[in-house]
């Protein structure tokens, strides 16, 4: 049980994280999009207006990107705590061994 909520706390975590790079990304852009305007106004050239674009519409990806991983986040989640409620012995025993395997895997032997 302390890994369904430890998971859907880390969870919470990357979504307050995603909304933070988002913020910070519509703050980069606005600015670009002064930049870009200003740099319009004293050097219009079809190649910066091409740039432009190509910069939002990759952020505009990016953030598509982001948004259904967090979607398949919370349904990865939510499985696993279905799986959990099903059959805890075998999900406290499926965590010890992944434990054991990762413990293994990184010991300095």
């Amino acid at each position: 049980m302390d890994n369904a909520f430890g998971a859907a706390g880390e969870l919470q975590t990357l979504q307050r994280d995603v909304a933070e790079l988002q913020a910070s990304r519509r703050r980069i852009q606005s600015l670009d999009s002064k930049k870009e305007s200003e740099s319009l106004k004293n050097h219009s050239s079809a190649d910066e207006t091409t740039e432009g674009v190509a910069t939002s519409e990759q952020s505009d990806l990016s953030e598509n990107i982001l948004s259904q991983l967090v979607e398949q986040m919370e349904e990865t989640l939510q499985e696993v705590e279905e799986i959990v409620m099903e059959r805890p012995a075998l999900a406290l025993l499926g965590a010890f061994a992944f434990g054991a395997i990762v413990g293994h895997l990184t010991s300095r032997r």
